[in-house]
C-alpha cells in the first residue's frame, strides 16, 4: 500500500544534458569566453546528479573561487531560462505513465537541482499537473540523500576496522557540535545493523567528523595511506600494497574525497604530512560513494580476502 510515489528528475523522467550544455556554454561565453564550448555531453554525463558547484569545478577546474561565483550564478539563470523555453527529451511513455499513476496516488518530485529548475521542467513540458508537490536542494539547502550512510554500510560489509569522516575544503555538508555527534550516532547504528547482515563479529568504530589537519598523527600511524584522486596520472592500489605482499597484518587507510573532489592543496598536504600515496582508479570519474566501495574492494582482492 503506497501513500504516494516519489520521482527524481534528471535521468528518470527526461534527458536534459544537451540543453544544459547549450545554456552553460552560453553563460561561459559571456563571462569566461576562453572556456566556451568546453561543456560537452561526454564531459557532463558523468557529473549528472552532482551538486552544481561541484559540476562546474569538475568541468572547469582552473577557475578560482572568486571567479567561479558570478559564473555559477549566470549559469543557473541561463540554464533555467533555456530549459523553460526549449525543454529536454522526455523518455518514452513518461506523460502517459504519470497520468495513470497520478490517478491512483499522489506524485512528488525531488531533485538535487537548483531553485527554479523543476519549475522550468514543468513549464517546458506541462507535466506539473500530475504532481502534488516538489522539492529541491536549491530551496532546502539539504541533499536528497545521505551518501555517508551508504558508505558506512558498505564499508562495514567490506571489513573496514574504523570509519573516520573528515571535513575537507570541498565538502558539501559541514557538521559540528551536536549535529556531528547526532550524525555519528546514526552512522554507528547503521554499522551495527550492517554487521548482522555480513556476519562480522563486531562493528567498526565510526569516529566524530574532524578536519583533515587534525588527523595527521592518526594517518601517519598507518602502514600505508591510499588516496584515490581524479587528478592522479599514475600510481595504483596494487603498487601501494606490493611492498607488504609478504606481511600478514597491514594497516591500510583509504581516504576518499568529498563530492567536490580533493583540492590540490589537500593532495599536496597529504603527500607531505601523511606520506599518502595518490592513485588513480581508472579513466572514469567516480562518485564519492562509488570510489569508497571500489577502492576497498580492490584492497580486499589484492590482500586475498575475497578468495
Amino acid at each position: 500500500m503506497f501513500d504516494g510515489l516519489l520521482f527524481d528528475l534528471d535521468g528518470t523522467l527526461w534527458d536534459s544534458v544537451d540543453a544544459i550544455c547549450i545554456s552553460w556554454n552560453r553563460a561561459l561565453e559571456r563571462l569566461a569566453p576562453e572556456y566556451a564550448g568546453t561543456v560537452t555531453r561526454a564531459r557532463l554525463l558523468p557529473c549528472m546528479g552532482m551538486l552544481l558547484p561541484d559540476i562546474l569545478h569538475r568541468l572547469v577546474p582552473e577557475l578560482d573561487q572568486e571567479r567561479m561565483k558570478p559564473i555559477l550564478e549566470e549559469v543557473l539563470v541561463e540554464e533555467n531560462a533555456y530549459v523553460a523555453a526549449h525543454g529536454g527529451v522526455l523518455y518514452p511513455g513518461v506523460e502517459q505513465t504519470l497520468a495513470v499513476l497520478a490517478a491512483r496516488w499522489p506524485l512528488f518530485l525531488v531533485s538535487n537541482c537548483q531553485d527554479g529548475y523543476i519549475e522550468a521542467f514543468f513549464q517546458a513540458h506541462g507535466l506539473g499537473r500530475y504532481f502534488t508537490d516538489y522539492e529541491n536542494l536549491g530551496r532546502t539547502g539539504l541533499p536528497k540523500a545521505d551518501k555517508m550512510e551508504l558508505i558506512v554500510q558498505k564499508s562495514t560489509e567490506l571489513g573496514a576496522a574504523a570509519i573516520a569522516p573528515v571535513a575537507m575544503i570541498r565538502s558539501v555538508v559541514k557538521l559540528e557540535g551536536k549535529d556531528a555527534a547526532k550524525k555519528t550516532e546514526r552512522w554507528q547504528k547503521i554499522a551495527r545493523e550492517a554487521v548482522k547482515q555480513c556476519a562480522r563479529v563486531s562493528a567498526p568504530e565510526v569516529r566524530l567528523p574532524r578536519k583533515l589537519s587534525a588527523m595527521r598523527e592518526e594517518l601517519n600511524a598507518l602502514d600505508v595511506l591510499i588516496v584515490p584522486w581524479e587528478d592522479a596520472r599514475d600510481g595504483s592500489v596494487a603498487d601501494c600494497l606490493a611492498p607488504f605482499a609478504q606481511k600478514e597484518d597491514v594497516s591500510v587507510g583509504i581516504l576518499i574525497g568529498p563530492e567536490g573532489g580533493i583540492a590540490p592543496e589537500e593532495a599536496e598536504w597529504l603527500t607531505r604530512e601523511a606520506n599518502a600515496k595518490l592513485v588513480t582508479l581508472g579513466p572514469r570519474i567516480l562518485r564519492t560513494e562509488t570510489a569508497a566501495i571500489a577502492s576497498q574492494t580492490i584492497v580486499m582482492a589484492l590482500r586475498g580476502e575475497m578468495e
